[in-house]
């Protein structure tokens, strides 16, 4: 087997370079969707009530989203974190995009 060649900085640990090349990719990527989502006015992390709103039935998540997506140019996937009194901790967009769009099978 070919040995992995290691490369060390003074503020990371040595990886290898193929480590390093898939890091530095990931880096790209997450620049361009920063950018992608500066151009479609994407929020991170959407402002939420100081008061921590409870999630107790589907209108409740209608009531607090619905005014801020309907206005979306794409279809987001959001999840929402609740604490154990189902109180809204924070939100995480997991996929924006158009589920209409066809799909290609892998």
């Amino acid at each position: 087997m070919p040995r992995k060649m290691q490369t060390k900085t003074a503020d990371t640990p040595a990886v290898s370079l193929e480590s390093h090349a898939v890091l530095e990719a990931l880096r790209s990527n997450l620049a361009l969707l920063g950018e992608l989502a500066a151009h479609y006015e994407v929020s991170f992390q959407p402002e939420r009530p100081a008061d921590r709103p409870a999630i107790s039935c589907p209108q409740d998540v209608h009531n607090l989203l619905g005014p801020e997506m309907s206005a979306l140019a794409q279809e987001q996937l959001r999840v929402l974190l609740l604490n154990t009194r189902n109180q809204v901790m924070a939100q995480r967009i997991v996929y924006q995009g158009n589920v209409s769009a066809p799909r290609h099978a892998a």
